[in-house]
Parts: structure tokens; sequence; C-alpha cells
């Protein structure tokens, strides 16, 4: 408490006093709110710069493995597709980088199992003709033939002309 005191030339009288009250509560506040808007200025910033990075990943790479996940789903084997090529235009060099390499093994290994898948329906056709002969030959074979099951002994298969000796059909043997 400070006394206030008013001066004139002959006199000198009390006018009151002056109180000084000393809070940091103000203080307090103004610090809180400027924390809240610091933080609040941060978390904007952190923000756009997550949306920013998020932008660019998808641009550059999620964008390219939905278009290869869908091409591989949409794949069959044995048929002859178009090979997969990313839209990668806008870059700067053309070296290769991961994704130019995943692409190159799958169009590779699309080549292969195409190359694979021809060579067994070629053989599987092969085989079918073979068996065909055989099973000509076998049927219509002056001898006589029987094919027994090496584990029962029993009879699997005769020809035409043991069924024939026998006077039996070939079922019935």
């Amino acid at each position: 408490v400070i006394p206030l005191k008013y001066h004139s030339v002959d006199e000198s009288f009390s006018i009151g006093s002056l109180t000084i009250v000393a809070s940091l509560d103000a203080v307090y506040k103004r610090l809180a709110r400027k924390a809240f808007f610091i933080l609040l200025s941060n978390a904007i910033k952190t923000f756009l710069v997550a949306a920013f990075i998020l932008f660019v990943f998808q641009r550059l790479v999620t964008r390219h493995l939905i278009k290869l996940g869908n091409y591989l789903h949409d794949l069959k084997p044995g048929e002859a597709g178009t090979q997969i090529r990313l839209d990668r235009d806008g870059r700067g060099d053309d070296s290769p980088d991961e994704l130019d390499h995943v692409v190159d093994a799958i169009n590779a290994m699309q080549q292969t199992l195409n190359h694979e898948i021809r060579q067994l329906k070629e053989t599987k056709d092969q085989l079918a003709k073979n068996r065909a002969k055989y099973l000509d030959l076998y049927d219509n074979s002056p001898d006589m033939h029987v094919s027994v099951d090496a584990k029962t002994s029993k009879i699997i298969d005769c020809n035409q002309t043991l069924a024939d000796k026998l006077g039996h059909t070939k079922d019935a043997i």
C-alpha cells in the first residue's frame, strides 16, 4: 500500500492510497493462449505435411501397386495377354526403380507361364494320341493280351482277341 498525497505550495493533504496487487493469473492466461495457438499451428502444419507426403506416396507408389494388383487379379494363365506397363510419365530419369523390377518380373513370369502351359497342352495332346494308338494296337492285336494288377493279381483289362478266344465279353473277363 502506497499513500497518495497532494502537495501544493502551502499545503499537503492525503488523497488516498494506492494498493498494488501482483497476480500471475493474467500471465498464465496469456501463456496458455499462446501455447494453444502454437500447438494448433504446429498441428495444422504437421497435418499439411502428412497430407502432402501421403499425396506424393500415392502418386509415386500406391496407384502403381493398385494397378499391379488389378492386373494380377485379372491375369488368366495360359491366355496370351498384354504385358503390364506402368504410367511413369514425368520422371526425370529413366533408371529402373523397384516398381520397374517388379513389373519386369511379372512380365517375365507371365511369358514363362504361358510357354509352360503351351508345352503342357502339346504334351497332353501328344499323350492322348499315343494312348489312342496304344489302345488301338492293344485291342486289335492278333495276340491275346491281358493286364493284371501286380498287387492284387486281378485282371484290369484284356484285348478283344482274348475275349473272342474265351467266348466272353471284355467286361465279363
